[in-house]
């Protein structure tokens, strides 16, 4: 019985050995990882991490959830870039760009770009001719030349330059013959009574008799209360001879030390536009105000006068489409171009093409005179200088051409023991004092861009807006402002 047992324990003994040698040489099964349960729909908020301070020289770096307030932190200086301009953090939110930063070249034409870069506003097209550095230059003058800016006459045709291309229009075949004139250049006329051409100016008794574009002008000097002058070694002149007792206050100055009026507080001038068909669209017409207050406002020096367009209106009348010397004169008067409203406005018409003695023009418009105080137009063609909205704006309140071809009266002012010759800026030519004299295209040249006038004996100043120095026009003189803004008031209470 004993034997018997000690074999069992035995047997089992040797089991057990067996099983654990077993296992000890068998690879390990390993430990099965949980399937994950899906999220769920929504997700607690969690909590603003605690704050944590940087160590020093350390900006501290601030993360917050989406749509989550962000945890309070003391305010921490931004340190500067490579640039030295402030670094901005992901979390910074964008500063806004400035509207029109700065003048840049765009697609050809002249725009507006906002302080981040961004074009925002076309400020005027270019028409075509080069754009430099925010500039339009000049038309390429290869085809035309220099010397066609007015154009010239050939014989009974005129040959002038519009848009950079050449043309040619025959005045004779439409019973014409080709003029110079002061103010537009060559043009188509009928043919004068008596026609010159450079014939000096000479006395005839008390008439002086001068050659006037392509005809005699024959001046009654004694309906200005003068006489014909011829004195030597200058032109004959209408003179007034105007006698005092006393010397002149001002010794300096005999003539008159008047000084123009400060510019003093803004003026606002409506525009109200007239779309001839479907000449312009509306953003070509806002672009020609912006162009017009760029010159009136900034580009030479403030004159006081801010233009708004009151309304932009559409007029379906085709003869006004190209208009032509007659067309401009029945708009000047028509109602369609001057409705009622409450308050002084430029009617501002918007064609195609206009025709000035049958020669494309860019602009043209009415002086103030008695007749005209509450009517008169301004008429602008689609191809034209960037300046020729102003330019025929200043016509409009009362200005001419610095080249205006006005005959002179000259003044003598006599006294015991002396004399001085006043030369009547006043009341001839542009009528405007401190305007040097200008004798136009015709005769004086400039550089482009550095704007200086090439004309023997003479120096206008090509920067005026009333000149015909296209490229260089950009400012109004103080007399010039002074007459516009008195027009402005003029018409207002009219």
């Amino acid at each position: 019985m004993k034997r018997r047992l000690r074999w069992a324990l035995a047997l089992v003994a040797l089991t057990a050995l067996f099983v654990a040698l077993r296992l000890m040489t068998e690879p390990p099964v390993p430990e099965l990882e949980p399937v994950p349960e899906p999220p769920p729909k929504t997700v607690e908020t969690p909590k603003p991490p605690a704050q944590h301070t940087p160590p020093p020289n350390r900006p501290a770096t601030i993360a917050r959830f989406r749509n989550a307030p962000a945890p309070p932190v003391a305010p921490v200086e931004t340190p500067a870039d490579e640039t030295g301009d402030p670094a901005t953090s992901a979390e910074t939110e964008p500063e806004a760009c400035a509207p029109e930063a700065a003048l840049v070249c765009h697609k050809g034409d002249v725009w507006w770009v906002d302080s981040c870069g961004a074009p925002t506003t076309e400020l005027r097209g270019c028409d075509g001719a080069p754009c430099v550095d925010g500039e339009c230059q000049r038309h390429p003058e290869a085809e035309c030349g220099d010397d066609l800016a007015l154009g010239k006459c050939d014989a009974d045709k005129v040959v002038t330059c519009h848009g950079g291309r050449l043309v040619e229009v025959d005045c004779a075949a439409h019973e014409k013959t080709c003029v110079m004139t002061n103010a537009e250049g060559a043009v188509c006329r009928k043919r004068p009574a008596e026609p010159c051409e450079d014939q000096p100016p000479r006395c005839d008794g008390d008439e002086l008799i001068v050659c006037v574009e392509g005809g005699l002008l024959h001046v009654d000097c004694t309906s200005s209360g003068a006489q014909c002058d011829a004195p030597e070694g200058a032109a004959p002149r209408c003179l007034r001879i105007e006698a005092r007792k006393e010397p002149p206050e001002e010794p300096d100055c005999p003539c008159g030390c008047d000084e123009p009026a400060p510019v003093g507080t803004d003026i606002e001038v409506k525009i109200i536009a007239f779309v001839i068909g479907e000449s312009w669209d509306q953003a070509a017409v806002t672009n020609e105000i912006n162009m017009v207050n760029a010159l009136f406002g900034a580009v030479g020096g403030p004159t006081g006068l801010r233009f708004t367009l009151a309304e932009t209106l559409a007029v379906d009348r085709p003869q006004w489409l190209n208009p032509d010397n007659a067309a401009i004169q029945e708009m000047a008067f028509s109602p369609d171009l001057h409705p009622e409203r409450p308050f002084m406005y430029v009617p501002m018409v918007f064609a195609r093409v206009i025709h000035s003695g049958l020669v494309p023009k860019y602009g043209t418009a009415t002086l103030p005179t008695r007749d005209t105080l509450d009517k008169g137009v301004v008429v602008v063609s689609k191809e034209r200088h960037w300046t020729t909205g102003a330019h025929e704006i200043g016509h409009f309140l009362g200005l001419r051409h610095t080249h205006y071809g006005g005959e002179r009266v000259v003044t003598r002012l006599e006294w015991p023991g002396g004399s001085a010759e006043c030369d009547g800026c006043s009341d001839t030519g542009d009528g405007m004092c401190d305007t040097p004299h200008d004798p136009g295209r015709a005769v004086c040249s400039y550089m482009v861009p550095s704007c200086e006038s090439v004309c023997d004996g003479f120096a206008p100043d090509v920067t005026n807006l009333m000149s015909y120095y296209h490229e260089c026009r950009r400012r109004f003189s103080a007399d010039q402002i002074a007459r516009m803004r008195a027009i402005v008031a003029v018409r207002t209470n009219f």
